[in-house]
C-alpha cells in the first residue's frame, strides 16, 4: 500500500465544507519523506467531521478504503 502514497500526494483534494458543528474531526493522512529537507510531508487522504474533505485520486481512495477496513469503521456522519 505504501507505493500508493506518492501518486496520492499528487491527487486533487476537494475544498473543505462547513458541514457539521462541534463534532471535531477525524483524518486519514499518509506521509511522504522529503530527502531534501529531511522532513515528512503530510498527504491528506480523507477527513470527516466539522470540515470534511477528501483526496479524489484513485490511489488515495484505495488507501482510505483500506484504512476503513483496517480500523473497522467507515465514517457515517459529516463525510465529504
Amino acid at each position: 500500500m505504501h507505493k500508493l502514497i506518492n501518486p496520492a500526494g499528487d491527487g486533487q483534494v476537494l475544498p473543505s465544507q462547513k458541514k457539521c458543528f462541534d463534532m471535531g474531526s477525524g483524518t486519514y493522512t499518509a506521509y511522504l519523506f522529503d530527502s531534501k529537507t529531511g522532513q515528512y510531508k503530510p498527504v491528506l487522504l480523507y477527513q470527516f467531521g466539522d470540515r470534511p474533505q477528501k483526496n479524489v485520486s484513485d490511489e488515495a481512495k484505495l488507501l482510505y478504503e483500506w484504512l476503513f477496513e483496517v480500523f473497522g469503521n467507515k465514517p457515517k456522519m459529516c463525510t465529504p
